[in-house]
């Protein structure tokens, strides 16, 4: 049953009682009105019957007079008997509904008539003159008084009749007005005793539901199991349905949650299981990198060596053919041989042997980079890269080119490592270069509030920087179709960062290369500047133990856009280092350089 059909209820139960209250009052008020009715019919009998005597007795005395005088003259008005026979007429017509009042009053006519004829006899007699006729008829108990004392007793007995009527009648309307009284006064505290009691059933009965509701809906925000549903079909039984619903959906999804809460853990579990297996093995590979290309050095500076020793040896052993007595055509064969064929392996030979070395000794560099204990502190990054614009000034001016550097902010890391960063970004920016327009390089970082795009760079994502006002800035990378963004999957820092960038105009980079760029041994325009390809990887290698990220923003013949984000503060937690494993390989010294390959 719904709230508004108990409210119509509560409303219905208190009026429903009050219509019947109002129902048996009006009929009790239609019986008290009837009986007054009768009441005053009952009164008006009575004053009708007590009215009937009054023309006979005045006709007596008329008669009585008459006789004294001896004059009939008097009794010749008919008018009295006019007015008895109106009242008998109305007295007739006020009791036709009750056939034993209707028989006295007949019975009364009847006397009425009689004593009339008896009065017109003794009228005649009194006309007659003769006093000894009509005084015997005037002795007393004559008929005359016998008639009218009979009507005096039968009017008598009726009105005793009607009196009698006419105060049960009265009783009777006491009574009725009484019982109107007393069923209203009932009919009133009855209403109110219904309407309190009806009241405080439906509030007692709804405040129980509503705080069952608000129960199951604490046990919900609790995350408590629920009581069997509040019953009935009304709306709070229907939000408590929803309740329900709702708790059995949380507690499905709660369920999952845990179920996905414990593959979560044990996919995490497994996850550190194998990045501690991962860490050894590149522990393990570092070591075995490292005493790998170590082992190698010896032969290749033995092999160094002897090719020195060869070309000395060749040398003596020319001038030897010269001294020799030959003759001239064994001399030139000989001579062709040693300058020509021994002198032509002896160059590929040391050429492999130092293209060899250098590959050893790029391998040793970026085995290196990650086992080497960094030195962690405040570093002021303008300082750092005045001094690598500062070596690199020559080059700059032979190529005609620019560098700008914008206010730069201090760091928390390694200096030396930090300027080996810049020093690679910025000798790449030099080396590539576009030779068919002036150089510009551009360095400086980016804003705090910067966050970094999540395609491609917009073409005025880079700010320009102090001192650029002079000239132009560079294009920057094309929109989402032609700019093309790499190594960009580093995990953020935990901690407060600056975003670096390095700028230039230069050749810019394919998209098919952007992949590979910070790859080991990957190089682009190798014509153009020489290396092992593996700046950019020590670059990678040397912000990631800083726990940054490094990525690049480029458009082949626009130019590119390198970005370093290194920390601003230190850690809260242990300092990077301390996340290697332990047993890891030492720091190694510098000296393991292959000066003899370079």
């Amino acid at each position: 049953m719904k709230l508004f059909t108990k409210g119509l209820l509560l409303i219905a139960i208190p009026s429903v009682l009050e219509l019947v209250v109002l129902g048996t009052l009006l009929d009790k008020q239609r019986d008290a009105s009837r009986v007054e009715r009768w009441e005053l019919h009952s009164q008006q009998v009575i004053n009708q019957a007590a009215g009937i005597i009054d023309p006979l007795l005045r006709e007596s005395a008329r008669v009585h007079g008459a006789a004294i005088t001896g004059e009939a003259t008097p009794l010749s008005d008919i008018e009295p008997w006019r007015e008895l026979d109106a009242r008998l007429h109305g007295l007739n017509a006020l009791v036709g509904d009750d056939p034993l009042a209707l028989a006295r009053v007949t019975a009364i006519r009847a006397l009425a008539t009689r004593y009339h004829t008896w009065i017109d006899r003794v009228s005649a007699r009194i006309g007659s003159g003769d006093r000894a006729q009509y005084l015997p008829m005037l002795a007393p108990n004559n008929e005359g008084d016998v008639l009218m004392n009979r009507m005096r007793e039968a009017i008598s007995t009726f009105n005793q009749q009607e009196d009698q009527l006419h105060e049960e009648r009265g009783q009777s309307l006491d009574q009725l007005r009484i019982f109107q009284k007393s069923a209203l006064v009932l009919a009133a505290l009855g209403s109110l005793l219904i309407t309190v009691l009806s009241a405080y059933l439906f509030t007692r009965h709804i405040g129980l539901r509503l705080a069952a509701l608000g129960e199951n809906a604490r046990r919900v925000a609790d995350g408590m199991p629920l009581p069997r549903p509040v019953g009935g079909r009304d709306e709070i039984s229907a939000l408590d349905a929803v309740l329900h619903e709702s708790s059995q959906r949380l507690s499905e999804v709660e369920l999952e949650h845990r179920n996905l809460s414990e593959q979560l853990r044990q996919r995490g579990a497994e996850l550190i299981q194998v990045n501690q297996h991962l860490v050894s093995q590149t522990n393990d590979n570092e070591t075995f990198v490292y005493g790998v290309s170590h082992d190698l050095r010896s032969p290749l500076v033995n092999l160094q060596g002897f090719s020195k020793e060869l070309r000395v040896s060749c040398a003596s052993l020319r001038e030897a053919i010269e001294r020799s007595s030959m003759n001239a055509a064994q001399r030139v064969q000989l001579s062709e041989i040693v300058d020509g064929e021994i002198a032509e392996s002896l160059h590929f030979l040391q050429s492999a042997v130092t293209r060899a070395a250098n590959i050893v000794d790029a391998l040793l560099r970026l085995s290196r980079a990650g086992r080497l204990d960094y030195q962690w502190r405040q570093v002021r990054t303008d300082a750092l890269v005045e001094r690598v614009v500062g070596a690199m000034r020559q080059t700059v001016r032979e190529r005609g080119a620019r560098i700008v550097v914008g206010p730069l902010p201090t760091v928390w890391g390694d200096a030396t490592t930090i300027e080996q960063i810049f020093g690679n970004l910025i000798g790449n920016a030099v080396n590539y270069l576009d030779p068919q327009r002036p150089g510009l390089i551009e360095i400086g970082v980016l804003p705090a509030d910067w966050h970094a795009p999540s395609g491609a760079a917009e073409p005025n994502s880079m700010p320009a920087t102090a001192g650029a006002a002079e000239q132009p800035p560079p294009a920057s990378p094309a929109p989402h179709d032609a700019s093309q963004t790499a190594n960009r999957d580093s995990p953020a820092p935990r901690r407060q960062t600056h975003v670096f960038f390095v700028r230039d105009n230069g050749l810019g980079i394919p998209a098919l290369y952007l992949p590979k760029m910070f790859s080991a041994f990957q190089r682009l325009h190798g014509n153009i500047a020489k290396g092992e390809g593996i700046g950019l990887a020590l670059v990678r290698r040397m912000v990631e133990r800083h726990e940054g990220r490094v990525w690049l923003e480029s458009t082949e013949g626009v130019g590119s856009i390198f970005l370093v984000e290194l920390p601003a503060e230190p850690p809260s937690g242990p300092s990077p280092d301390s996340a290697r494993l332990d047993g890891g390989p030492p720091r190694m010294p510098d000296t393991d350089r292959l000066e003899g390959a370079r």
